[in-house]
């Protein structure tokens, strides 16, 4: 029964659920009024896993039934239009007088109401009229419609809670709710206000009714029994676990969070939990946030309740006070003897990112290792620590192998579990890890599995960030469209002011497209501002100035800020800015190319490359031409390792001078492989004269003095 139903869904319900959405998007299009426009198209797009969930109530019946499917998608996407439309006008008897509407398409013998009489905008074009007549009149088609029809009746009569649910004011909005309750479930005395609001805030219950209804053998006992289970039990379930999934979401538009009513320590924390991380990364208002959490310290007057709000209290300091001040609060919550084991656990993770952000990353990133949450992600607590590995494996500059062989495992483990955040985190992150080795094609491949991870669940807004890469990816692989099109996505991601982190990322993909545009000085412009910006967030400064040198700004311009940041950062990677900076500025090309066996060693390849090459430029300045074409044949072998992309440029030096010939390469090949003069000119016929002479050449090329040298190039 099951696979007959689960393949008849796949065959045929999946491809009849869209092409009938498709039919209601082309007739929301045509709405004059542009703001019931914008609520009916909005609605179809972000509410399309509610209409596909109504629908699967079509395989419930024995024989398929078109009729009862057109009437499950038309009313489930009348229920979100109505929902989206009371949002604009949230006065009661608006909200009331729309959701008559739920009622008029399941009694065909009502006669059709004024909806949109108390509503500001009315012009809809009979969309609305529409979906009501296409509700009554499947509903004639289903044969056993005339017995449920009056338990259907009473269910849509609830619906208008919905109205209810829009009151801006929450304590007149749960006074009318409890009224509301009092007097439909008078006997209902299991159940509390708001789950019994909740339960009538969904519409399984008639999901369930209407597939019976399309049965005409639906006896008075199935839908009496099928009803007790649904109404309010299985809709208050799912109705509170869809609230305790949406309750972040809920707490930054202002929504009614019934999981938030619940009134014990644990649930007061978790709520507290969605609603200042809301505060902090949805809405960025901090001060708010720290505000909720002080007056939440008086809820209860205990000391183990305020030691409970401990990482909440830290939480915020980072964006309110600094990342410094921050680190020292957090380190003195710790030394707190008393803090409960899941506190401490909690508290740690938030100190470790707020001394990543001092600039202390040395000890960060052991804290972070230590921290390293399991697969699948518990909590918000274990995603913060997830993103705190993702910093440090791409920011830190330390231990990046070992720090990618966790986050594929991590991703393995992710996918397995099913756990989406997890999944998006160390995708996104091993896309950037691969475009610091210079391996744009890996990237890519990992950044765009990351989207398809954060679209379902993005705990920290990263999508953008991801989407900012993709954009440098393309730029650096020479794809001008690419970056365009990358940096439309990624405008298009951001939906609230930006935060250091985000800004950083969201910056660099739009200096990518200025390069790629061929405007370099709006690079350098836009990434010395933003650099400027970051004077608490050391690391985050380091990479935007060091990154507006790559774009041409020069090397005696971004050193002195550099420089004043080698007292405030330990992270290897931004110590190797600052080196590179201070090399270039003193136009010591030796210097140059020690930093460029620092890049590589740390495993930025794309930046090694550069380096060797940027030492070139300084030896060829210098009239050091020997120098230079070593410097240009280690900038090339770096580049090797990298997955294309166009290798850095040189100037005042012929190609012929540094790149090797077909010739040259094979019998660099074979030398490297220990064989003699002698042995490659038999297996050429050539002359020993004439091998000498092409490894003579081969070697001034490649900058080595002597065959051991060229082996281990080779190698």
């Amino acid at each position: 029964m099951l696979a007959r139903s689960a393949a008849r869904e796949l065959a045929w319900g999946l491809p009849a659920v869209s092409r009938e959405v498709h039919r209601w998007q082309a007739r929301a299009r045509s709405i004059p009024d542009q703001p019931l426009r914008e609520d009916a198209l909005s609605a179809l797009r972000r509410k399309r896993g509610q209409t596909d969930g109504a629908a699967l109530f079509s395989i419930l019946p024995a024989a398929r039934s078109l009729p009862l499917l057109r009437l499950l998608v038309a009313y489930q996407i009348m229920w979100d239009f109505l929902d989206s439309v009371h949002e604009r006008a949230a006065e009661p008897k608006n909200g009331v007088q729309l959701h008559t509407a739920l009622v008029d398409a399941l009694d065909p013998t009502r006669a059709p109401r004024d909806y949109y009489m108390h509503h500001p905008w009315k012009h809809d074009g009979g969309y609305l009229s529409e979906l009501v007549r296409v509700c009554r009149e499947n509903c004639l088609r289903l044969p056993g419609f005339p017995a449920v029809a009056p338990l259907i009746a009473t269910e849509a009569t609830r619906a208008e809670v919905l109205a209810l649910n829009h009151e801006p004011d929450p304590l007149a909005r749960d006074a009318l709710l409890k009224a509301w309750a009092r007097r439909e479930f008078a006997e209902a005395t299991e159940v509390t206000w708001w789950e019994l609001s909740g339960a009538a805030s969904a519409g399984l219950t008639i999901f369930a009714l209407l597939a019976l209804a399309a049965d005409g053998n639906t006896t008075t006992q199935l839908l009496t029994r099928t009803r007790a289970v649904y109404s309010p039990w299985t809709t208050a379930a799912a109705t509170m676990l869809d609230s305790y999934v949406d309750r972040v979401e809920d707490e930054l538009n202002g929504d009614h969070s019934y999981v938030a009513h619940y009134p014990t320590q644990e649930t007061a924390v978790a709520y507290l939990q969605q609603r200042v991380v809301g505060l902090l990364w949805g809405l960025r208002r901090p001060e708010d946030g720290m505000a909720l959490v002080t007056r939440a310290m008086e809820w209860w007057d205990e000391p183990d309740w305020r030691r409970r709000l401990t990482p909440l209290r830290v939480r915020g300091l980072a964006t309110t006070r600094g990342s410094r001040i921050a680190a020292e609060v957090s380190g003195e919550a710790l030394a707190d003897e008393a803090l409960e084991p899941e506190v401490r656990r909690q508290v740690e993770v938030v100190h470790a990112v707020h001394l990543f952000g001092a600039g202390r990353v040395r000890r960060a990133c052991e804290l972070i290792a230590r921290l390293r949450p399991p697969i699948p992600l518990r909590d918000e607590i274990d995603e913060l620590a997830m993103m705190a590995c993702s910093v440090a494996g791409i920011e830190s500059g330390w231990a990046i192998e070992e720090a990618e062989r966790w986050m594929g495992r991590a991703f393995r483990e992710a996918i397995r579990t099913y756990d989406e955040a997890a999944a998006g985190i160390s995708a996104s992150t091993l896309g950037a890890m691969c475009m610091l080795r210079g391996r744009y094609v890996d990237a890519a491949r990992w950044l765009r599995e990351a989207l398809v991870h954060l679209e379902y669940h993005d705990p920290f807004a990263t999508l953008k960030c991801s989407h900012a890469l993709l954009a440098g990816i393309a730029y650096y692989l020479g794809d001008q469209e690419g970056v365009a099109a990358a940096m439309e996505r990624c405008r298009a991601a951001i939906t609230s002011e930006l935060i250091d982190q985000e800004r950083a990322y969201v910056v660099r993909g739009e200096a990518w497209l200025a390069l790629a545009q061929g405007d370099p000085p709006r690079a350098q412009r836009m990434l010395l501002e933003c650099a400027q910006g970051y004077t608490e967030v050391p690391p985050h400064a380091a990479e935007l100035y060091h990154e507006a040198m790559r774009a041409g700004t020069p090397a005696r311009v971004v050193h002195p800020p550099l420089a004043a940041l080698r007292e405030e950062c330990d992270g290897r990677l931004v110590v190797a800015y600052i080196d590179d900076a201070a090399a270039r500025a003193a136009r010591d090309g030796t210097a140059v190319l020690a930093c460029a066996d620092e890049f590589e060693a740390i495993g930025a390849l794309r930046h090694a490359s550069e380096c060797a090459a940027a030492a070139a430029d300084i030896f060829i300045e210098a009239g050091r031409q020997d120098s230079a074409r070593r410097a240009v044949a280690r900038s090339r072998e770096l580049h090797g390792h990298c997955q294309g992309g166009f290798a850095p440029t040189v100037r005042g030096l012929e190609p012929d001078s540094y790149s090797l010939t077909e010739r040259e390469r094979q019998l660099v090949e074979l030398a490297g492989q220990g064989l003699s003069n002698a042995e490659i000119a038999d297996r050429f016929v050539l002359s020993v004269r004439t091998v000498e002479s092409h490894l003579y050449r081969a070697m001034q090329k490649l900058g080595v003095k002597d065959r051991r040298d060229l082996r281990a190039r080779v190698r």
